[in-house]
């Protein structure tokens, strides 16, 4: 080995697998600074005649000095591949000392597309259980872009995993930035992913060291647009005669006031409606892109929406409540929908849910912690990356210091007459 370390070759039966003759297979561990790893040797031999004390067969048994020989030539091919490591650099542990004898994954065959398909198909075993839809999709996206630039800077189908170093890394953050022309928070959502399955061979000794370690990419804070309420108004308010125009409208507004996700809001049936602790109707869902649970009080105007769509024939179709159409259609219209109501902003889809935080929810006196569950969120940090606090929501506390301050000044001066 390279440097000092705890290294042992032992050989064992695992006496509960006796075949019908009797016999108990021979197992080889081979133990690595305390850490073991075990392969099969392909052979079996009676307990009874098996020096458990040395790890040999006792020589009087039965051709047990041919199987010492056996046992002898493959702890000499284990010192042979730990030797071919050692001369090619590569990691040794117990783990891949084993999986070298053995003959099976060569890390130094191993490609980063091959890792990301594997890690892909595990992941899609695991969507409703524990893992989002939109993950899975995540990695799919992310796998179709790292497959492009390997092919556009490299001119190869795949890339060897042994290979990839911080010059690979460097490249592909600006493949991201430049090439596809991605905004910053959108290159570091792709980094990571591709950091996800950096990791994952890490933590299966596949390479020895991480190329991202000296990366420092941070997600930048990005403030959002959202609608006052005089915006909401305007478009509540404006009379669209034109009729896709007018259902993306209300199903916009729908959102406004629930705060429910583009593609939660898509996926809502007549099951999602319940009936709450106060006998009102609530949304009771579990959000497509967490898998957290979001649970909604229905104010007048969503309900009224639902009612409005209630015989539409897309929704009876589709067992659905609301006739939502695909989101870059939605993100479309919503243009016009801006234009129509004199509205500067980007009305998005998402716009929608920012809006319920700040100005439906947080300007009204709900608190945060509510918003935050209306949300499905798990952590209250996300919550704020949504909800800022207006203007005149400062302006309405402070006022009221002021007046709690006037008070106590007040009662400071009746005190002394």
């Amino acid at each position: 080995m390279n440097r000092r370390r705890s290294y042992s070759i032992l050989f064992y039966l695992k006496r509960s697998k006796l075949n019908k003759r009797g016999e108990a297979p021979i197992y080889m561990r081979i133990t690595i600074d305390g850490i073991r790893a075990e392969a099969s040797i392909n052979r079996s031999i009676k307990p009874e005649q098996w020096n458990k004390a040395k790890g040999y067969a006792n020589p009087s048994a039965e051709n047990g000095k041919n199987l010492n020989r056996f046992l002898e030539q493959q702890r000499n091919q284990v010192y042979l591949r730990q030797e071919e490591m050692i001369s090619k650099n590569r990691v040794i542990t117990a783990k891949t000392l084993k999986n070298a004898y053995i003959g099976k994954d060569n890390d130094e065959e191993r490609t980063i597309l091959k890792v990301y398909d594997d890690h892909n198909e595990k992941l899609k075993l695991l969507v409703g259980k524990g893992v989002a839809p939109l993950t899975y999709k995540r990695h799919r996206t992310s796998r179709r872009h790292l497959d492009r630039f390997i092919n556009e800077k490299y001119g190869m189908v795949d890339y060897y995993l042994k290979d990839i170093d911080p010059d690979f890394v460097d490249k592909y953050e600006t493949y991201f930035r430049v090439d596809r022309e991605c905004n910053n928070n959108t290159t570091v959502k792709y980094v990571r992913n591709f950091a996800k399955i950096i990791r994952h061979a890490i933590r299966n000794e596949w390479i020895q060291t991480n190329p991202l370690k000296n990366l420092n990419l941070k997600i930048e804070e990005v403030d959002k647009p959202f609608l006052n309420q005089e915006e909401i108004n305007a478009i509540h308010s404006k009379q669209i005669d034109i009729e896709r125009i007018a259902q993306v409208r209300d199903i916009f507004l729908f959102c406004c006031y629930t705060g429910v996700a583009y593609v939660d809001a898509h996926a809502l049936t007549p099951d999602h409606i319940e009936y709450g602790p106060d006998g009102t109707r609530w949304i009771k869902i579990r959000r497509s892109k967490t898998g957290k649970p979001a649970h909604i009080p229905l104010l007048p105007f969503p309900l009224e929406i639902i009612e409005r769509y209630k015989n539409n024939l897309v929704c009876e179709r589709k067992g659905v409540i609301l006739p939502v159409l695909s989101n870059q259609k939605m993100n479309a219209y919503l243009k016009e929908v801006a234009d129509l109501c004199g509205i500067k902003k980007n009305l998005t889809t998402h716009c929608a849910r920012h809006t319920f935080a700040t100005t439906v929810t947080l300007a009204n006196n709900v608190s945060m912690e509510s918003v935050s569950k209306m949300l499905g969120h798990s952590d209250m940090r996300i919550t704020r990356q949504y909800a800022r606090i207006l203007d005149k929501t400062i302006a309405r506390e402070m006022d009221q210091l002021a007046h709690k301050m006037s008070k106590k000044k007040s009662k400071k001066k009746s005190k002394k007459k």
